[in-house]
Parts: C-alpha cells; structure tokens; sequence
C-alpha cells in the first residue's frame, strides 16, 4: 500500500497524522527505553557532539513519514532543521535528514569523486551537525565508507524508531507539514525523473552516432 493508500485525510483534528498515519500511543505505554530524540541533540549540541543513525527498512515502511515527523517536531522546538532531498539541500544545521541517502551514494559507485568528498564532509559533519538521520531501503546499498559513519536503526513500529542503545519516540507530524513536504519530495522526484531521461538520451544518442561513423 502507498503512503496515502486508504486513509482519509479529510479527518485530520488539529492537524494531527496520528490517527491518519497510525501513530496511536493510547495502545500502549512508551517503554521506559523510548527515548525523546532531542535528548541527544541537547547533549550533542553544546559539546560539538555528533550523532548519526541509519533508518533502513524496505519501501512503504515509513521512512519518509518519520523523517517528516522528526523535522517537524524539532523545528517546532526552534531547532534548525532540514530535510534533505538533494545535495544542493545540505548545510550547517541541527538537525539534518538525508532522504534516502543510497541515492547518492551507491555503494556500487564505490570509490567516486563524489562518495570520497562526502566521505571528507562526514569527518567535519561531527562537529557541525549534532544529530544526523539518514534513510535508505538497504544498509549494504550505500557506500561502505560512509555507512560506517552511522549507527544502524529500523522502525519498529509507526511512532518508534529502533537503535542498538536504545528506541527513540517520534510524534506525527502537522498535516499541512506533512503535506508540504511530501509535496516538495515528489517535486525533487520529479525533476530526477526528467534529468536520469535526458542523460538516457544523450548517452544513446552518442552510441548510435558511433556506430554510425
């Protein structure tokens, strides 16, 4: 099923995705291992502290939802926080989410110009970003050299991030942000789609016009 599949967004009290979305904690109570993420981000933050997980899990498992959820809630606590979507997106922050990082850095481009200097900007992320979360469907899918930076993570359940410390809670995020950002996620789609088919293009129309000579 999509993100969206049945549910009916016509009912959204305050602006809440929890019932939408799933995230319902009246089931039951937070385990005492559930952990609020800005706890790490306040204890990062003021040593020049850095941490960074891997949310890896396969598509339609909620690994967009809960990077929305996360960007909107420490923005809400007057954090500087980006949802990267692209490259062009990264910068100094708080708090940074790199959508689906394998993307990027495949780890079948192994060895890149591009990996190795996102590798070098890993080494001084430490020290300028606070808390990072990064997703991607498969762990093994992105550059071995930059997976090594991150603590590996999975959702355990909507509204439950799972880590080797410990589990972290996330809240829904505001409808209209959730919406705004799913919307700026198909644009940046979008836009990939059309660049990956003129490069498709190109590259045959140069093999035909060799074959032709």
């Amino acid at each position: 099923m999509g993100l969206f599949g049945n549910y009916d967004f016509g009912n959204k009290d305050s602006h809440q995705l929890d019932n939408i979305l799933g995230f319902d904690y009246s089931l039951a109570k937070p385990s005492i291992m559930e952990k609020d993420p800005e706890m790490i981000l306040k204890m990062n933050k003021p040593i020049k502290g850095h941490t960074a997980f891997l949310l890896t899990g396969r598509r339609g498992s909620w690994k967009t939802t809960h990077s929305i959820a996360l960007c909107n809630y420490f923005e809400k606590l007057g954090y500087d926080t980006i949802l990267a979507l692209s490259p062009a997106d990264l910068r100094r922050c708080d708090m940074l989410v790199i959508e689906d990082i394998g993307k990027w850095f495949d780890a079948r481009d192994f060895g890149t110009k591009v990996s190795k200097e996102f590798g070098k900007l890993l080494q001084f992320i430490r020290t300028e970003i606070p808390l990072v979360f990064a997703t991607t469907p498969k762990e093994k899918g992105v550059d071995k050299r930059i997976r090594e930076y991150f603590i590996p993570a999975t959702i355990l359940r909507k509204g439950t991030i799972m880590t080797p410390i410990f589990n972290l809670s996330v809240k829904a995020p505001d409808f209209d942000y959730f919406m705004e950002m799913k919307n700026k996620e198909h644009n940046t789609r979008s836009d990939e789609f059309d660049r990956i088919v003129d490069n498709i293009k190109v590259e045959l129309s140069s093999k035909l016009g060799s074959k032709k000579k």
